[in-house]
């Protein structure tokens, strides 16, 4: 599945960061989905079983 990730720069991001979903708008087509980190911050914070990976 190919996504995005928002609201951080891609130096950021790092396996196993806590993410969560939103939904951008597009034009004529449902919202996409595309990921953003869980917390502010957050791209060091490793997963707990519950949450998503990417």
């Amino acid at each position: 599945m190919l996504t995005n990730f928002v609201d951080v720069a891609s130096d950021g991001l790092s396996i196993g960061m806590k993410v969560k979903v939103k939904f951008q708008s597009t034009e004529g087509g449902p919202p996409a989905p595309v990921f953003a980190p869980a917390q502010p911050g957050a791209a060091s914070t490793q997963l707990s079983s519950t949450t998503t990976d990417i």
